[in-house]
């Protein structure tokens, strides 16, 4: 964790919640994972959870860089 994202109550708080979101962020990407490893997974169904896990990735980074922004 970032000096800015601890510093202050403020921080703190931001800190908890990018947390609090990020946890059931993993659930969904390791539930996407393990879909992906489903060998009757239609082309369809593939190509949304690469989807999902794109989405996850790209939010994760969001995340990440308002934490470091503080």
């Amino acid at each position: 964790m970032t000096d800015a994202a601890e510093s202050g109550p403020a921080g703190g708080s931001l800190a908890r919640l990018i947390h609090d979101v990020r946890t059931p962020l993993t659930t969904i990407q390791v539930a996407a994972e393990m879909l992906l490893d489903d060998p009757d997974l239609t082309e369809s169904q593939e190509t949304e959870a690469r989807e999902i896990l794109g989405a996850l990735q790209r939010l994760k980074k969001l995340l990440d860089a308002r934490l470091a922004a503080g």
